[in-house]
């Protein structure tokens, strides 16, 4: 048996709440993307560099691409796109050839209302490409995203709208209402006397008048009515 290397972090386990359904399709083609190690590793460093400069440089080492190419075509994969500058192979196979070319039992599972295809365990590679592939996508297409949008609760009383009005305390006591009333008239009437004034015959020509804010007259005092007492 030839010897087998596990890509780091391919470690697959069951969704919560899913179940097996039983085995994928064998002859279900598919594609899978290998990602493949860099010449140089860490990040760029700060400044401009152009496409061919970074390919030169970060991309994929065209002998590590090659390794690869011939691990896929030695399983009857197809080899659809390589790519130094992104680093990566893809190839399509059916899920027959997937399952033996990295070592794993592809299922058919579901978990809610959503199913997928899935596997459990590590994805693994000849032990040549050790240290070559660094990553195997699309084996198991199960959703890797869930939606955060959360519906407001429903409100659950209504109101009439006699019970609305006694909230707002509304119609308001008469004695608050009197009051709301005379202000009301005080502005207006001091309003009157402070803007512009148009005279009849001086067309539309505005004729500014005698009274300006700080000269409006004072609130007339409250009248008190007061009776003898015999």
């Amino acid at each position: 048996m030839t010897d087998r290397w596990i890509v780091p972090g391919s470690e697959r386990s069951p969704l919560p709440g899913s179940r097996v359904l039983g085995d994928a399709d064998l002859a279900e083609r598919t594609t899978v993307t290998l990602l493949v190690r860099s010449k140089e590793s860490g990040t760029p460093p700060p400044g401009a560099l152009s496409r061919a400069a970074f390919t030169e440089r970060y991309g994929a080492d065209a002998a590590d691409l090659q390794k690869v190419e011939d691990f896929a075509r030695a399983h009857g994969l197809t080899v659809v796109d390589s790519s130094a500058g992104r680093r990566t192979v893809v190839v399509r196979g059916t899920v027959a050839q997937l399952s033996a070319a990295f070592g794993v039992t592809l299922k058919r599972c579901q978990a809610g209302d959503v199913s997928y295809r899935g596997r459990e365990g590590s994805v693994s590679v000849p032990a040549d490409l050790a240290g070559v592939v660094q990553a195997v996508l699309g084996l198991d297409n199960r959703p890797q995203a869930a939606t955060r949008v959360r519906i407001a609760a429903q409100p659950t009383a209504s109101f009439t709208p006699t019970e609305i009005a006694r909230l707002y305390d509304f119609p308001r006591p008469r004695t608050e209402a009197v009051n709301a009333s005379a202000s009301s008239s005080w502005v207006a009437a001091s309003a009157r006397l402070i803007l512009p004034r148009i005279s009849p015959d001086s067309g539309s020509r505005p004729k500014t008048s005698r009274w300006f804010p700080s000269m409006a007259p004072a609130a007339p005092p409250a009248k008190i009515k007061t009776r003898t007492l015999k």
